[in-house]
């Protein structure tokens, strides 16, 4: 018997999901519900789709969770997704996986925010003003959470000498 993994993903990802050496039988899953695949596959990959985030308050399906082993969502937040997803044997989620590049964009919009980029980015002779820029050095950076983006972002603002709050 082969593995089936149902997946919301975008096609060229499952083809690599599919080119594993087990080589697992991929099907897309449904995008307007896609909990009705439960039947059918062994794992789900679910992303945070319009369908779950419509849904959130949808009664449990009376074939939840079928014959799932495993759900895996490709987000950090399961919040948008409804509580009978977490009935499944096995939920997992995509914990740090894009912590570092969601951190390096709080750094960036940090730096945006204090430079106001926007209103001293220069496009031709006529718009070259001085102007004063802010600084990061010496700011503190407030953080909500210290998840694996929260303490990404801690060691960045800390490296720049910005004080972490979190």
């Amino acid at each position: 018997m082969s593995l089936v993994i149902a997946s919301q993903l975008e096609p060229g990802i499952n083809g690599l999901i599919a080119s594993h050496p087990i080589a697992p039988s991929v099907i897309a899953v449904p995008e307007d519900a896609p909990w009705d695949i439960a039947s059918e596959a062994d794992v789900l990959i679910v992303r945070p789709s319009d369908a779950w985030r419509g849904n959130h308050h949808l009664p449990r399906p009376q074939s939840w969770p079928g014959r799932l082993r495993w759900v895996y969502s490709a987000s950090v937040g399961v919040d948008f997704y409804p509580s009978w997803m977490l009935d499944a044997p096995i939920v997992s989620c995509g914990r740090g996986v894009a912590s570092d590049e969601i951190a390096d964009y709080v750094i960036a919009a940090i730096y945006a925010q204090a430079k106001n980029l926007a209103g001293v980015t220069v496009r031709s002779r006529a718009d070259w003003q001085p102007a004063s820029l802010g600084r990061v050095a010496g700011t503190t950076v407030g953080i909500v959470g210290y998840g694996a983006i929260g303490r990404a972002v801690a060691v960045r603002a800390a490296a720049l000498g910005a004080p972490v709050v979190a």
